[in-house]
């Protein structure tokens, strides 16, 4: 075991880890084109394999890379497949195997049992257990090997005898379990995991035919996973790859696993670059301050770990508030999210004993809600607080007949309001009742998902977690059906909810993302050169976690397996190896806070003590400085906002869309006077979300921006003003050809008129990021000036700039119009522009958004008075939605009024002037007749929308992409709607 495996390579840390695997990986495949076809690559992580694989397409100088396989070091044990006990499987034989055992028989290794809530104490125990053994089959250990090393290294010490003899006895009794849990997942006609994984060890390699194995810088490596290894170097090449320089070799094993000496060593990180906050938002302050004192090109080469997952929601809100989107890889847990909620519900409800309120919490949730097709939760909870207030219904069963009694002494609408709740509340009451015999839960709990398979759109956590959950069920319904101590229905529920909490769902449209929330084991895998490492705590890293009952440290280095000391050197080398990289260029930034977000106390990490002596009062001091609590954030002070809910009304004009009046009875449209004029990016905001537009006009809940007394950086809209305001001027001063104009001459000039805006509004002194800033907009402007000429030359002029008019449409629509810039050609053409400073984009694709097959046909059935517009790309067909009108409503406008001499169709185009490298770039773009026509519908359309105060479907129930709205998100992370309580839109069934 403790020879060498052929093929030890230091990759050096002249690169991160990332781009050196990537760069090893290609030169192989240049060696021999199908060479990476047949390898396979060991990564930590899942996110590490992901962005391997993305760095391999991005550098490969073929476009169709043969890519090697990339797995986790599990899957080279793994051992799933048919008849194979699942996690869920095992976990309920633990529980059952624990609720059926006599306390008296296993008293060394529980001495105390409940009496009440046995269930509980059976599954937590169950998880702990599993735990134990599974650690036990990764080391291809078992618990009679464990009583001989104890028997073998304490046996006979002075003072040691009674703690050996009490030891061995728990673990003869935890042998005693697991031969009793094996025998009845055999019954079940299960095999147990651990006999599976240690069967088939390295099939996946074998059974793929890989001919080359690389272990690409994995910091750990289990036993089994060590012989396995082994045994495929038989077969097969195996590499080893380790993320430093060859002088290293003697403080790594065999398996490139760091040794303890990376205790010892010096972790390098300077005072700058650690800083210290009293709690979340504090911290998040904190990175957004670096961030915003970087320069521009280099906050495209940023990642962000979060080390500390009590801080990630946080962060992610904070981010969020400042337009920094992140992105979790791990994925949301199932127990954080809505199916977690309703779990806990029906525990209660379960063990209320037929009470009223456990039961009433349970229709409140808005899956249940939504599975038994209740229109609004809104009405339905306003009807229980009434009845709760009045009537005192004791009993579950009383509760449908107080809510009819109630509706027959009220108004004739009550009545049926109140008879439609008494219904759903009698469904669901008959529903728990069958959930609640035995043997029955899974099957009611599949009902229920059934039921909601056409309810939870696509883009919510719920929905992602739905196969899994199902998947859960499953295994759930078929031992249940066996019957026996298992069938129970809180026993099933409490496995159900103890397997959650380990599961998780990731989210959808990553790309709408700015940063990616990496973990400690994620950010060694991270290419970008500056890295904010948040949540840098104690318990985290290094990753030790509370010493287990079980296995203590003294007893893992008895056994010779991994202990706190070699976690802790593990760790050490991560620190390493994100460091070394980034000496040079780039920077690693360490955040760490004093308080978690419930206030209890956090303490920095160890590693960042690891400095000279010389560093080390004033490191201390660093970490340590006292600092003021902070108390707890209070919910309404966390989003800035405010939201009365009102009477809710449905239209009554037969339009299938709700009214304003549902959010609040007094709202009414301030275009509800005809007279008042819209604007193209007044109808963009709408059409991108209904719902929040009408959000941000009826409550405001934009909270109000605080900004330093003296200015970092400007906003984006601060940036696209200055530069707009730079080329009105240019523009005004050199509207046509005239003698005497060149190119030099001309960028001179716009470079004055920029010189004399930006000291205007940030001073003669201004901090460097804004210099930084100036600089990019000068570059942009130089090329315009260039190209100005060029039009000029071309024979253009300009006859309009920032051109405001009002154009009145059909049906009394008035629409406000502001040009950028119109040109008139020496033959009479007219040309629209209009300056884009962000990203470069053609303009169909800014304006328009393709629709998939199942978005197309939601967005169509919710609003049929939009039309989808039909376009071909790549050859295919595909159905878009108007996202933008703005250009080609300006075309109309300036065609329809005559303006400027305009007598046909204008041309539109979009001048981009990018903050990166680059010149001015010219989109242009000139609708067909169909387009122009269906721009009208929808500008006329939608304004009326507006007008009558309709329409409150949220992007999500359009099928639109998610939208980046970091208040609403933060505050309504499950369902916009279900948080202000609206009746679920009907869809159509789209298998159909």
């Amino acid at each position: 075991m403790t020879d060498r495996l052929p093929g030890v390579e230091f990759l050096g840390w002249e690169k991160p880890a990332a781009e050196a695997v990537a760069e090893r990986l290609l030169e192989i495949g240049r060696q021999e084109a199908l060479a990476l076809s047949r390898c396979a690559v060991v990564v930590p992580t899942k996110e590490s394999g992901r962005r391997l694989r993305a760095l391999l397409a991005e550098r490969s100088d073929s476009k169709a890379l043969l890519s090697p396989r990339v797995m986790l070091p599990g899957q080279l044990v793994e051992a799933g497949g048919d008849g194979v006990a699942d996690e869920v499987a095992e976990l309920a034989a633990w529980t059952a195997v624990l609720m059926d055992a006599d306390a008296e028989s296993f008293s060394r290794l529980f001495p105390v049992v409940p009496e009440a809530g046995r269930e509980e104490w059976a599954v937590g125990l169950a998880a702990r257990l599993m735990k134990v053994r599974r650690e036990l089959a990764d080391h291809e250990c078992d618990c009679a090997a464990v009583r001989e090393a104890l028997q073998a290294s304490f046996g006979g010490e002075d003072g040691l005898d009674m703690w050996v003899d009490d030891e061995a006895e728990r673990w003869l009794d935890l042998e005693k379990l697991a031969e009793r849990v094996d025998a009845m997942l055999r019954r079940w006609e299960l095999q147990p995991p651990h006999e599976a994984r240690a069967a088939m060890a390295g099939n996946a390699c074998r059974r793929e035919g890989v001919e080359r194995l690389i272990v690409a810088c994995v910091p750990e490596l289990p036993f089994v996973l060590r012989r396995c290894l082994q045994e495929l170097a038989r077969a097969c090449r195996v590499d080893i790859w380790v993320h430093a320089p060859a002088e290293l070799a003697g403080w790594f094993d065999a398996f490139g696993v760091p040794l303890e000496g990376w205790n010892t060593r010096d972790a390098g990180v300077p005072d700058s670059m650690i800083h210290v906050a009293a709690e979340e938002r504090g911290m998040a302050a904190g990175c957004l301050r670096v961030m915003s004192a970087m320069p521009e090109a280099e906050l495209q080469d940023v990642a962000l770990g979060a080390c500390d997952d009590r801080f990630v929601a946080a962060l992610c809100t904070q981010f969020g508030d400042a337009g920094w989107p992140v992105y979790r890889p791990e994925g949301r847990a199932l127990s954080a999210s809505g199916w977690g909620l309703l779990m806990e519900s029906l525990d209660r409800a379960l063990d209320g004993g037929g009470r009223c309120e456990p039961f009433e919490a349970l229709l409140r949730s808005p899956l249940v809600a939504r599975a038994f097709g209740v229109r609004s939760l809104y009405g339905v909870c306003r009807l229980l607080d009434e009845v709760r207030r009045t009537r005192f219904p004791a009993n579950a069963e009383d509760l449908p007949v107080a809510l009819e009694a109630m509706g027959r002494e009220g108004a004739e609408a009550d009545l049926a309001a109140c008879l439609s709740a008494a219904d759903y509340a009698r469904k669901v009451g008959d529903w728990l009742a069958r959930l609640g015999r035995d043997g029955s839960f899974a099957f009611a709990m599949l009902s229920l998902l059934d039921a909601l398979s056409g309810a939870v759109l696509p883009h919510l956590p719920e929905y992602g977690m739905m196969e899994k959950l199902r998947r859960a069920l499953e295994t759930l319904r078929r031992l249940q059906t066996r019957r026996g101590v298992f069938a129970a229905s809180r026993v099933a529920l409490h496995v159900l909810m103890s397997w959650s909490r380990g599961v998780a769902a990731v989210e959808r449209n990553r790309e709408e993302f700015a940063l990616d929330a990496l973990g400690w084991m994620e950010l060694a895998y991270s290419r970008e050169r500056n890295v904010l490492v948040t949540g840098f705590h104690e318990g985290r890293v290094p990753d030790v976690e509370v010493e287990d009952a079980f296995l203590p440290d003294r007893l893992r280095r008895v056994l010779g397996w991994e202990d706190s000391r070699l976690r802790t050197a593990r760790d050490a080398f991560l620190l390493a190896s994100l460091l070394e990289p980034r000496r040079a260029v780039g920077c690693v930034h360490f955040f760490v806070a004093r308080q978690d977000p419930e206030r209890n106390p956090v303490q920095p990490s160890s590693l960042l003590l690891r400095c000279s002596d010389e560093e080390l009062p004033a490191r201390v001091r660093l970490l340590f400085e006292t600092m003021e609590a902070v108390s707890r954030p209070r919910p309404f002070e966390r989003g800035g906002w405010h939201l009365c809910a009102g009477q809710e009304r449905m239209p009554d004009d037969g339009r299938n869309m709700e009214h304003i009046s549902m959010l609040d009875a007094a709202a009414s449209s301030r275009w509800a006077d005809a007279s008042r004029p819209f604007s193209p990016s007044l109808l963009a905001r709408f059409l991108r979300c209904p719902l929040r537009f009408w959000l941000r006009e009826l409550f405001g809940i934009d909270p109000d921006k605080d900004y330093p007394d003296r200015k970092r950086a400007m906003e984006f809209n601060e940036y696209g003003t200055l530069v707009h305001g730079v080329l009105e001027d240019f523009v005004a001063e050199f509207p046509a050809l005239r003698g005497g104009l060149d190119e030099r001459g001309m960028a001179r000039r716009i470079l004055e008129m920029l010189d004399r805006r930006f000291a205007s509004s940030y001073g003669e002194r201004p901090l460097a990021p804004l210099m930084i800033q100036k600089r990019l907009a000068a570059r942009s402007l130089e090329s315009f000036s260039a190209r100005h000429l060029k039009d000029l030359q071309e024979g253009w002029e300009n006859v309009g700039r920032e051109a405001e008019f009002l154009w009145t449409m059909e049906q009394g629509v008035h629409l406000k119009i502001r040009i950028d810039r119109i040109d008139r050609h020496a033959d009479g053409r007219i040309r629209i522009i209009d300056y884009k400073t962000g990203k470069a984009m053609p303009c169909e694709d800014k304006h328009l958004e393709a629709l998939k097959e199942d978005a197309s046909i939601r967005f169509h059935h919710l609003l049929p008075m939009l039309p989808l517009v039909a376009r071909e790309r790549k050859g295919r067909e595909e159905l878009c939605r108007w996202k933008e009108l703005q250009l080609p409503l300006y075309a109309l406008a300036v065609m329809e009024s005559g303006r400027y001499g305009c007598t046909r169709q204008p041309e539109t185009c979009y001048y981009n002037l990018p903050r990166q490298r680059g010149g001015v770039t010219v989109e242009a773009w000139v609708p067909d007749e169909s387009l122009m026509d269906s721009v009208r519908q929808w500008t006329r359309e939608t304004a009326l929308m507006i007008r009558e105060g309709r329409c409150l479907y949220s992007a999500e129930d359009l099928g639109l992409s998610p939208y980046d709205d970091e208040i609403m998100n933060a505050l309504a992370p499950d369902s916009l709607r279900a948080m202000l309580d609206l009746p679920q839109p009907a869809f159509p069934n789209l298998a159909d």
